[in-house]
């Protein structure tokens, strides 16, 4: 029975071999770095060729030179060689190549971690390499995509959730728009425009606080975008109109026609 047994996982471990292989499979890409406003600071692309296609894959961030090992004394050299790596659960990242005052570029190669692709490959996620680079760069968990599936999004796309990762959408955010919206379905798109204006359970409530009625997630985007907050009621209210609606607070700051604090004393 125990030989059995062992030649059965010796026969699975010899197919799966190749696959493992293949998930494990480092890519390469072409890098480049270009400084910022803010010293220290640096925009940094990198870019797979998809040998199969022919298509580019580019993904861009600003990040901190340190944060990669790349010095400000690098930066500011008339000429260097440098090399950098990014270690994140999904993937290695390791670069090197040439700056000269803060701008260049050169060659990296990432190295899938195969623990993370399985993970991923288990919870319904098959990840392309280009798609895996910028899984990586924005630095996605398995505890995070289990964080926001279990705050009640567990089937998101792969492009929705880098979308919330990026924007800084954790699980403690959805389950206070999602209680702030009870009578609402929040999906996964307005949740992304929610986070994207900073509207966030504080926010409403304060305007509920100030008397105004919302209700739905697209009624608070629209007195966002328009900077409207509890001050801009007050004043407006201020001004003698009491209780305003929502509509009328969107149209009097359309119009700019409320635009200053009533002065004390003030008839």
């Amino acid at each position: 029975m125990r030989y059995a047994l062992g030649l059965a996982a010796s026969m699975l471990l010899f197919h799966l071999a190749p696959m493992l292989a293949e998930a494990a499979q480092s890519v390469t890409g072409s890098w480049t770095i270009h400084p910022q406003a803010q010293r220290g600071i640096v925009a940094l692309s990198l870019e797979i060729d998809d040998g199969r296609t022919g298509s580019h894959d580019r993904d861009t961030h600003d990040i901190p030179a340190n944060a990669i090992g790349i010095t400000q004394e690098e930066l500011d050299a008339p000429s260097s060689a440098v090399s950098f790596s990014i270690v994140r659960d999904a993937a290695r990242i390791a670069g090197k190549g040439t700056l000269a005052r803060g701008s260049g570029g050169g060659t990296f190669t990432l190295t899938p971690n195969v623990s993370f692709e399985a993970a991923l490959n288990g919870r319904g996620y098959d990840v392309a390499p280009a798609d895996l680079l910028g899984v990586a760069m924005i630095d996605i968990t398995i505890a995070y995509i289990d964080e926001i599936a279990s705050a009640g999004y567990p089937h998101l796309e792969l492009g929705q959730l880098i979308a919330f990762r990026a924007l800084g959408v954790d699980g403690a955010y959805v389950r206070d728009l999602r209680t702030t919206f009870a009578s609402a379905e929040l999906d996964a798109g307005e949740l992304t425009s929610l986070r994207a204006l900073r509207v966030t359970g504080d926010f409403v409530r304060s305007l509920r606080d100030a008397g105004v009625a919302i209700t739905r997630p697209d009624e608070a985007l629209r007195l966002r975008a328009l900077g409207i907050d509890r001050d801009y009621v007050r004043r407006v209210e201020a001004h003698g109109i009491v209780h305003p609606s929502i509509e009328q607070l969107v149209k009097l700051k359309a119009l700019n026609i409320v635009v200053a604090q009533p002065r004390e004393g003030a008839a």
